[in-house]
């Protein structure tokens, strides 16, 4: 009998044990889970730089303008004048001189993505621990089922792999692109073609999936990386009549193109709102970090004011564009930052929210600046806003050069509508790109190009490839 206790009491030190070790393993998964932000990264689609609430009161958007009162508005944002190249750009960390997305942006057909090589923002998120999806717009290459968001890190996917198509139709020359994508147990890609889905609004789909994965989500198991990427407001110019009716002012007496336009940022501002509501409603708001940007200027029919360009241009109005930053986690809110950031610099601050010290595979381009947002310290003073190397390239491209450092900015070669030329700006005091100061200071252009032989080392050189079939039986399908 003795001996039993004995043993019984052995058992029983045992289990409790074995429960204390759960308890404090789960503490701990529970705790590191929680330290780890949650990250809501919202991109928005050739939205003007001046087309938004807070600094045009005819552009209806309470939503964004509630993040930036309490968050924070970066004034010197910089982008790619393009789609394609700001979103691969953000995704890799890394300039598209490094991705061969310099020259211009991805159409269907292409054989052409973000390099396998590349480990993107989702790969190194998903390594240290995210839940991790992409809804709306990817853009970034479908020419293989391998260059497609789930195989690049993302857990999930519904949206369009092209850059264009019908907002209610998800059509591009009468194929279809509108997909629900996830892993199978080998590995394999599931693709859902989501026929119903035609007739819904891209903007309500979008909003939609975005609000089903945060109410799904369990930040107690881990935390979640959500890349929303809306479609609006690009051409085509469509928008439901209820938005369209509802947020025009009565007083506005612009073009019906411009109407439309503002009408569909502000169905988008609905749609953000949306996504706060769920994250509040989730409990997830107190720790998590929500970004809002535009990936380029917009063209004619928006606001770019004051800024000279539109999409396509590196002068101001094509690479500058709308940020907005909002979280509890910050130190300083309710302000505008004047600091130098570019959109590349994102991959290496989530890197550094996530906890993770080890060594980028690929050399990052971007910088930390969550010190510069949190704290308003500037952490930079130079950003590349591209590079066209007629060598590296198959067929005739002009050479250009541009940079930001500093106040200066520096355009060498041939933009987009112009010839060949020397372009030198103080955009401390002509953000209108007006007074070109090439001329009168010779010694300040000097030292800005020799930095191009830095940055002309590491573009990549792009081949010649043959086009592929985009679409198969009208719907848009990688080839396996």
């Amino acid at each position: 009998n003795e001996y039993k206790s004995y043993l019984s009491k052995q058992v029983e030190m045992v289990i409790v044990r074995e429960m204390i070790v759960i308890i404090l393993i789960a503490g701990v998964f529970h705790f590191v889970s929680a330290s780890k932000p949650n990250i809501v990264f919202i991109m928005s689609d050739d939205q003007g730089f001046n087309t938004v609430g807070f600094r045009d009161s005819e552009v209806v958007t309470p939503n964004i303008d509630a993040m930036a009162k309490k968050g924070v508005i970066l004034d010197t944002h910089y982008v790619m004048p393009q789609c394609s190249p700001t979103r691969a750009t953000l995704l890799t960390g890394r300039y598209p001189i490094r991705t061969g997305f310099w020259y211009k942006n991805l159409h269907p057909g292409k054989r052409f993505g973000i390099p396998l090589n590349e480990v993107t923002m989702a790969n190194m998120l998903q390594k240290n621990g995210y839940r991790t999806h992409a809804v709306g717009k990817w853009h970034c290459g479908f020419f293989t089922y391998d260059y497609t968001p789930v195989k690049r890190g993302f857990d999930t996917f519904l949206g369009q792999y092209i850059g264009q198509l019908d907002h209610f139709q998800y059509t591009s020359k009468n194929a279809i692109d509108i997909r629900y994508n996830y892993l199978d147990d080998n590995n394999e890609v599931v693709d859902e073609i989501l026929y119903d889905a035609q007739g819904t609004y891209s903007t309500d789909l979008y909003t939609g999936q975005a609000v089903k994965i945060i109410k799904e989500h369990d930040s107690d198991k881990a935390p979640l990386f959500l890349y929303l990427a809306y479609s609006a407001p690009h051409y085509p110019l469509q928008v439901p009549k209820g938005y369209f009716n509802e947020f025009i002012p009565k007083n506005d007496t612009n073009f019906i193109r411009r109407k439309r336009y503002r009408a569909m940022v502000s169905a988008m501002d609905q749609g953000i709102g949306q996504v706060v509501q769920a994250l509040e409603d989730n409990k997830m708001m107190e720790n998590t970090v929500l970004v809002f940007i535009s990936d380029n200027g917009a063209l004619s029919n928006a606001n770019n004011a004051p800024f000279r360009g539109q999409k396509k241009s590196f002068f101001e109005g094509g690479v500058r564009s709308i940020a907005v930053v909002s979280s509890p986690l910050m130190e300083m809110t309710d302000y505008t930052n004047y600091h130098l950031h570019h959109v590349v610099d994102w991959y290496a601050t989530f890197k550094y929210l996530a906890g993770d010290t080890s060594q980028p595979t690929n050399t990052l381009d971007g910088v930390n600046i969550w010190d510069s947002i949190s704290k308003n310290i500037s952490v930079r003073n130079e950003v590349l806003i591209n590079m066209r190397d007629p060598e590296k390239f198959f067929a005739n491209v002009s050479y250009l050069f541009a940079l930001r450092q500093d106040k200066w900015k520096l355009i060498d070669g041939r933009p987009e509508g112009k010839t060949n030329g020397t372009w030198l700006f103080d955009i401390s005091t002509d953000v209108t790109e007006e007074h070109n100061l090439a001329k009168q200071h010779p010694d300040i252009v000097k030292r800005m190009r020799e930095r191009s032989a830095f940055y002309k080392d590491g573009v990549v050189k792009i081949e010649k490839t043959k086009k592929f079939k985009p679409f198969t039986n009208k719907v848009f399908m990688p080839q396996e």
